[in-house]
């Protein structure tokens, strides 16, 4: 039966389906442009749970629910995935905002679908109704986790070493400012730490950058280890570290903390499959609430008790005092005057001769370098070295050392052509790994047409424990140029016998005090120098006792068997025209001992200065 014309059938007027069209388009309208609003578009109510009347779709890109999750709360309330520590900020913001008729503007967390954090940016307002009272809120929610991110990593950089994740100068500068104002407040003291590593550069130039990157981080992470919660462990570049001590910072707890960092240090690090050792060295400054210094001066007073500590020793620490002030301002004309003063020659070999003992004939000479200070005189090592080896500088006067060591050979070879002499020239650890020096002393030894073997180089026990596989490469390169290599102040170090074995030594220089203890203990002395002869002559070295003073000393060595010696006994340091005459002499003539009397105490040999 057809209802074409059955007037209980009617058809909606013309205007309804327009106007549901219109709706409907509309919406479609609407809901195409919330999706292209990067955010989530809100309504919701004004309660303890926010109950959501509509929430756009992108509501999931955020948070990882859907938004049918949240309308009317019919599986989760928004409230419930606001990160429990933000969620009551959130609300107090919110409620305060509405209370005075003002946008709420919000940065807070949320705990995603998949339990992760990110980052939101709400931006909201109350809709209020006729009598004032809030009927609900209109807002919108973006993600701004890659943002948020951005700015830490950011503020990392700004703030953090890069390197090492420790604090960098500028958060260092910036908390010591406010312990220092809460010093004035509180009366309570702090205390810095200075700390430079020893021996750093021999890493950097024997291992490579990349190496002493992971040195550092390695140091780094040692240094947190070993400090307190409280403190801030901060890296000021290059291998310079602070620590700051603000509870309980007394002058016991900053020493035990110092003691604490250079003993953690003193272990060796595994790098690049190699076992290096470093150390460092330390200085501590302190402060009260009686004349509160700045920052910059406590960083002053703890670098200056650090240079202070390197020039002791190294390895150790040093509590500021005001004098390491004027030292510290002298170091530094030292060191300027030290680089005019290779520029100028001021700078000139003294030679003390090596004997054989057995006749007393001249064998060689050991090359000790000396300053000629124009205002100061001739200066023996103890006074620059150390200023030389902390500036680096020490590289530059090594090489002129073993370059102006060999001219001299030469000079004394074309002179006495039937008289051969070797000289013995000191090698700092600097020097030793420096990357030039194959090549410098090929070219010295090639421009002075000198066997390789009228070259000596001295090395220090010390030294060659920097790092047992580098020193093995360097010590080989060395060998195969053909110059000879020395153990110096052999018996003063830690040197492993197994490690003697493996280096290719020539040649153990008994220490001073060896020699010493021949005389000073009668039993024992001259049963330790047997030792290291017999040792010497089981891995086939030659062996030269140094120190040599007192005639006592001489016949117990020579009953002892050893073969060759120096010492004021024989002959002081001396100037070239001086080892003319000794070369011009027969080879039997007794060489005139000097005088104990006429022996100064700062021509005395220096283990590890006397080049």
């Amino acid at each position: 039966m057809s209802h074409e014309h059955d007037p209980a059938v009617t058809e909606p007027p013309a205007d309804s389906v327009r106007a549901l069209e219109e709706l409907r388009v509309s919406e479609e309208r609407f809901r195409t442009l919330l999706s292209n609003i990067p955010g989530a578009m809100y309504r919701c109510g004004f309660d303890s749970n926010w109950d959501v009347e509509f929430i756009s779709d992108n509501i999931e890109s955020i948070s990882g629910y859907p938004a049918s999750d949240f309308i009317q709360s019919c599986v989760r309330t928004f409230a419930s995935i606001i990160h429990p520590e933000d969620r009551r900020a959130v609300e107090q913001t919110v409620e305060e905002a509405v209370a005075r008729g003002k946008p709420y503007v919000l940065e807070y967390r949320i705990v995603g679908a998949d339990a992760g954090i990110r980052w939101v940016y709400e931006k909201g307002q109350g809709v209020l109704g006729p009598e004032g009272t809030v009927l609900w809120l209109d807002g919108a929610i973006f993600d701004v986790t890659e943002r948020k991110l951005l700015q830490e990593q950011l503020a990392k950089q700004a703030f953090y070493d890069s390197l090492t994740g420790l604090a960098n100068r500028t958060l260092f500068h910036d908390r010591a400012d406010h312990a220092l104002a809460r010093v004035t407040r509180s009366g309570n003291g702090i205390a810095m730490l200075m700390l430079d590593l020893d021996r750093f550069k021999v890493i950097n130039d024997s291992l490579g950058h990349h190496a002493g990157d992971d040195v550092l981080v390695a140091v780094a992470k040692r240094i947190l280890t070993s400090s307190r919660t409280s403190d801030t462990v901060a890296r000021l570049g290059g291998d310079e570290f602070v620590v700051l001590l603000e509870e309980d910072a007394t002058e016991e707890n900053a020493i035990t903390a110092a003691e604490r960092i250079l003993g953690i240090l003193r272990e060796p690090f595994i790098c690049q499959g190699h076992e290096v050792s470093i150390g460092a060295s330390i200085g501590i400054a302190f402060t009260d609430s009686v004349g509160v210094s700045s920052t910059d001066e406590l960083l002053r007073d703890a670098d200056a008790a650090m240079y202070c500590a390197k020039g002791r020793g190294r390895g150790r620490y040093e509590v500021f005092e005001p004098s390491m002030h004027s030292r510290a301002v002298q170091q530094l004309e030292l060191t300027t005057e030290l680089h005019r003063g290779l520029e100028r020659g001021e700078f000139v070999l003294h030679y003390l001769p090596v004997w054989e003992l057995a006749d007393r004939t001249l064998t060689g000479v050991e090359a000790l370098v000396r300053w000629n200070h124009p205002t100061r005189g001739l200066l023996p090592p103890i006074d620059f070295i150390p200023a030389a080896e902390e500036t680096g500088s020490i590289v530059a006067l090594g090489n002129w050392v073993f370059e102006e060591a060999c001219r001299q050979v030469k000079t004394w070879g074309d002179a006495f052509p039937g008289r051969s002499l070797t000289v013995s020239v000191n090698i700092s650890t600097r020097q030793l790994f420096d990357p030039d020096l194959v090549n410098r002393l090929r070219t010295a030894l090639d421009r002075n047409e000198l066997d390789p073997c009228s070259l000596t180089l001295e090395i220090t026990e010390r030294a060659l424990m920097q790092g047992v596989d580098e020193t093995r490469q360097r010590l080989g390169e060395l060998k195969a140029l053909g110059v000879r290599l020395a153990i110096d102040d052999f018996g003063t170090g830690s040197s492993s016998l197994g490690y003697l074995r493996e280096f290719p030594i020539d040649e153990l220089k008994i220490d001073r005090t060896f020699v010493r203890g021949m005389v000073e203990d009668p039993q024992e002395g001259p049963m330790l120098v047997r030792a290291i002869l017999g040792l010497a002559r089981a891995l086939h070295l030659d062996v030269v006792a140094e120190g040599i003073e007192l005639p006592e000393q001489l016949t117990s060595l020579r009953e002892s068997g050893c073969g060759m010696g120096q010492g004021f006994f024989f002959a002081e340091p001396v100037v070239p025209g001086e080892i003319d005459f000794l070369l011009g002499q027969r080879s039997s003539a007794r060489p005139q001992a000097v005088d104990g009397a006429s022996l100064k105490q700062e021509d005395l040999p220096l283990a590890g200065y006397s080049m």
